[in-house]
């Protein structure tokens, strides 16, 4: 009764949270300038190891493979500490639970600068563009996490392009 209670309230709540993130002008006015990043893939849950059918070293890939494609120059995070240009990051953060067999997903691509707090002169790092996705899927369809975070991707370069165009 309890699974069945969860999965109905997650049905009802997915829906509205789809989409939801910092894509607006103002976020993408962050992207203006931006020429090299690094890329940073995470997966957490209950568990250590990654839902059969979910690799995130070939999530890691495919993301590197289209932001090169879009002429974003990819760096290693060593590297990135002494290019002093590079202050920005993507990250994608992967979070699934398994219950008897259903996963509730939450998939996130940020990236994450470099900011100035003018009220203190300061400078930290956070998020200035981003998108959200929740999806509930049985273990025979934990595969769409590699589409899902393919058109999240493919959302930030479309947001970068507008803003840096070729």
């Amino acid at each position: 009764m309890k699974r069945l209670l969860c999965i109905v309230l997650l049905w009802a709540i997915l829906p509205f949270q789809n989409g939801y993130g910092y894509d607006d002008q103002t976020a993408r006015e962050t992207l203006r300038g931006i020429s090299a990043t690094t890329i940073s893939v995470t997966y957490w849950g209950r568990t250590e190891s990654e839902p059969p059918g979910l690799s995130i070293d070939q999530v890691k890939n495919n993301v590197e493979l289209r932001l090169r494609e879009a002429g974003i120059r990819v760096v290693d995070p060593k590297e990135a500490v002494r290019l002093k240009h590079v202050s920005a990051e993507l990250l994608v953060l992967i979070n699934c639970m398994d219950y008897q067999s259903i996963y509730p997903c939450y998939i996130e691509t940020q990236l994450v600068q470099a900011v100035h707090v003018e009220k203190n002169d300061q400078f930290t790092v956070a998020p200035t563009w981003s998108v959200k996705r929740f999806a509930l899927l049985g273990a025979d369809r934990i595969r769409a996490i590699h589409d899902y975070t393919k058109d999240m991707v493919d959302q930030f370069l479309n947001a970068y392009l507008a803003m840096n165009p070729r």
